[in-house]
């Protein structure tokens, strides 16, 4: 409750915690933090309207179990080379989630 109302107190002030309206979270190996840092925004531009869907817990641990994800991700043939590129960081957080269960936490 406290991060909204700072976001609506501090919309569109670039000083601001929230940097300017932006809700921001901390790259983190759990589902909420991947989500927001890693599918939305680097494979919801492929991964939202074809087969694979990736926009919600049920999708992406159905991607985990289906697909192989964790095996496509460590082997770099997921994202493909010309969509942007997981950074050495959240390839890590995204893999340790999987291997710690992938919980939707």
């Amino acid at each position: 409750m406290s991060l909204l109302k700072d976001w609506i107190t501090n919309f569109n002030k670039a000083d601001s915690p929230t940097g300017g309206g932006i809700i921001t979270t901390p790259l983190a190996p759990n589902f909420t933090s991947l989500r927001i840092n890693v599918f939305l925004n680097k494979c919801f531009t492929c991964h939202t309207n074809r087969g694979v869907k990736l926009d919600s817990y049920a999708s992406v641990s159905g991607a985990i179990m289906n697909n192989d994800l964790r095996s496509r991700v460590n082997n770099n043939t997921m994202p493909p080379a010309n969509a942007p590129q997981l950074s050495a960081q959240e390839k890590m957080f995204l893999l340790q989630w999987i291997d710690a269960g992938a919980l939707n936490n």
